[in-house]
């Protein structure tokens, strides 16, 4: 599996981090089973090395309890004051215990229910939260996030996870034009949130997502189970730039490139394979870094030696 970042992963970890034995049809045919006992090797490279080494088609996961209902949501602030809202926020992280996961999203504000007809196409920041503690303790864990200024819209509330995890549904339809780019940053410093600011004002399209996702916690935490970098970035950074025409497509894409070139000189190296567009195996080696990538790739001389799961962020033979 490609990693997967999301709201619970300072609680809980990634996605790819919770694996704990799969199923799978290798290339030579063979149906196998895999966990840390009969290959850690493999198991280390399929949290996160995506589909390279395999078909997988049973994961035996470990469980986590989440409680019924969790206070999760997003707070909107004007974008215009997007420099002292992400200052803010930097001061309210400072604090924040695992048990609580955000994500920002820097975006134009889309005609939906809940945001006001004066503010649609103007820029909007969208601070998210989700609190997995004591559910005594979630009013207080999750108040620095709405207050970090006035906030527009607070649809922080008391709902059950799925409800929350599907927000997003919906978000990326099929047959738009897509180019994703991240990167990993250590700190929000005041350069990057300049840089996140003027990014916003001048967003190339109306449906773009401009974001980044809190680490640390159970991520920085989980540095042996699998080949996911730069676990000691505090922030991982995702440009998801979308629009509708294709005339438009290398106006967009440049726009994403000058963009994420400002970000280079604050990124901690490497990258998310999962928002990488088709961007080749220079990125993928580069996603991994040069020590993990040797190794994944010994991996698939292993176990796919001719290549035959290509159709991916691939890790090609040596």
């Amino acid at each position: 599996m490609g990693v997967g970042v999301g709201w619970s992963a300072r609680k809980y970890g990634l996605t790819c981090d919770n694996p704990k034995a799969v199923t799978m049809v290798i290339a030579a045919g063979d149906v196998i089973r895999a966990d840390e006992n009969s290959d850690a090797e493999l198991m280390w490279g399929l949290r996160g090395g995506g589909g390279n080494f395999g078909i997988v088609t049973r994961f035996e996961f470990t469980n986590h309890a989440i409680p019924r209902k969790v206070l999760a949501g997003f707070a909107v602030y004007d974008g215009t004051h997007a420099t002292d809202v992400l200052r803010l926020y930097r001061t309210a992280i400072a604090d924040a215990s695992d048990e609580i996961t955000t994500i920002v999203f820097l975006r134009i504000a889309p005609q939906v229910p809940r945001i006001p007809e004066e503010l649609v196409g103007k820029p909007v920041v969208m601070v998210g939260a989700v609190y997995m503690g004591v559910p005594g303790e979630a009013e207080t864990a999750v108040a620095p996030f709405r207050n970090l200024g006035v906030p527009i819209v607070d649809v922080i509330r008391l709902q059950p996870m799925i409800e929350h995890q599907a927000v997003l549904e919906g978000a990326n339809p099929v047959g738009d034009r897509y180019y994703w780019k991240s990167t990993p940053i250590r700190e929000l410093s005041d350069d990057v949130i300049d840089t996140f600011h003027r990014h916003l004002q001048t967003i190339s399209s109306l449906h773009s997502l401009l974001g980044f996702f809190q680490l640390g916690g159970a991520v920085a935490h989980n540095e042996r189970l699998g080949c996911f970098p730069n676990r000691d970035a505090r922030f991982l950074v995702n440009y998801a730039v979308h629009w509708i025409d294709p005339a438009e497509d290398d106006f967009h894409r440049a726009w994403t490139r000058q963009a994420m070139a400002e970000i280079e000189p604050h990124s901690a190296g490497g990258g998310y394979v999962n928002f990488l567009a088709e961007q080749g195996t220079d990125a993928v080696r580069a996603a991994y870094g040069a020590d993990r990538y040797a190794r994944l790739e010994a991996l698939k001389n292993r176990m796919d030696p001719t290549n035959l799961f290509r159709h991916n962020q691939n890790i090609p033979p040596s």
